[in-house]
Parts: C-alpha cells; structure tokens; sequence
C-alpha cells in the first residue's frame, strides 16, 4: 500500500509504475506491447513529465499483474469516544487532566459531520472505572448527537455510564445554577455543569 503526503502526489503514479514494472521484470517497450500504450507514454509517465488517467494507468497496472484500489479514508485526525476513554483512564487519578482530555472529545464531535459523529462514537468506549468519567464520556457523545440529530449509540444508555449528581465546579454554592444551565443529556447522566466549562480546553 502507497501513503503519499500532498507534495508528492505529482511522483506517485510514475514511482508506482517503475517500481512494480522492474519487479515483474518488464521493459518498458515490453509492457507497452501489453497494455497497448505507446512506450513513450510510459517514460514520461515514470519521468513524472505527465500524470496518466485512471483508466491508463489501470491498463498499465494489469498489464503488469497489479490492481488498483483507491480507498476514502478520512485523515481529519479526531478522536474517537473509545481513545479517549482509554486516555481519561490513564490520566486519572489527576482529574483536572483526565476532565481536559474528555473536552476534547466535546470539541471534536462538535467539528464534524453527523456521519463522521456517528463513526467516532459507534464503538462502545472502554470503563474507566471511575463512574463520573464514564458518565461524562456518555453525556458528552449523547448530547452532540442531540445537537447533530442523529440518533445516540446503545451503549450511552449503560447503568455503568451514570453516576450520582456530579457538581463538576465542587462549588456547592453555585448547584442550583448548574442545574439549571447543564444540558439534558448530561443531566441524565447525573453530571451537572456550568455555563463555559464545557468549552475552551
């Protein structure tokens, strides 16, 4: 399989096609015989000179025994509910730094489509053991497919994915706020926030 980062793209069908034609042993002259391209075609097409299509470079690969396959995979680099579960689990005991790490996720769902939502959420994130973590993973993916109306994943309904009314602040003064502010997908889940401190990590 072939990565190639964006500068190098113009090189990649000539670098493919070199490299596979000297493995099966193949002139140039020899494979334009098979696919029935012109073998200048084929040097300047190895000389980075022109890109061919890609029916011609299919032709191309066949000739030399080779298929094709174009994948999608997407490199937004966002995580998935499953890492960063496994990274809040790592990071406590420290729960101011296990609390950031959760925000990312936040962030992340809240930058992408509802598709790729659902692709970052499907499998069911590892416990943590720590039960206002784990709730807070499950509000944070529950409330964001709320928000992108998209239906949640099953796991989010877990016994193992509430706790008892966490006040995320400690500041008992300030509940009553918290709980009228703290949205219902976190409430459900019995952690109870404030205004902003689901933001800005």
């Amino acid at each position: 399989m072939y990565h190639c980062r964006m500068e190098s793209w113009d090189l990649l069908a000539g670098s493919l096609l070199k490299e596979n034609r000297l493995k099966a042993g193949l002139t140039q002259r020899a494979l334009a015989r098979q696919a029935g391209i012109a073998q200048s075609e084929i040097a300047r097409i190895e000389g980075g000179k022109i890109q061919p299509s890609l029916p011609v470079l299919g032709r191309l690969l066949d000739s030399i025994g080779l298929q094709l396959q174009i994948s999608t995979t997407l490199l937004d680099n966002r995580f998935t509910a499953a890492k960063i579960a496994a990274s809040v689990a790592a990071e406590l005991p420290d729960e101011d730094r296990a609390f950031r790490s959760a925000l990312v996720l936040s962030d992340d769902l809240a930058a992408v489509t509802p598709v790729r939502l659902q692709e970052l959420v499907v499998e069911p994130p590892p416990l943590t053991h720590n039960d206002r973590f784990d709730a807070l993973i499950a509000a944070i993916v529950e409330d964001a497919c709320v928000r992108a109306q998209v239906g949640p994943p099953r796991w989010v309904d877990d016994q193992d994915r509430k706790t008892d009314d966490w006040l995320v602040s400690g500041i008992e003064a300030l509940a009553d706020e918290a709980r009228k502010e703290t949205p219902p997908a976190f409430a459900r889940h019995g952690v109870f926030v404030l205004e902003g401190e689901l933001t800005g990590v």
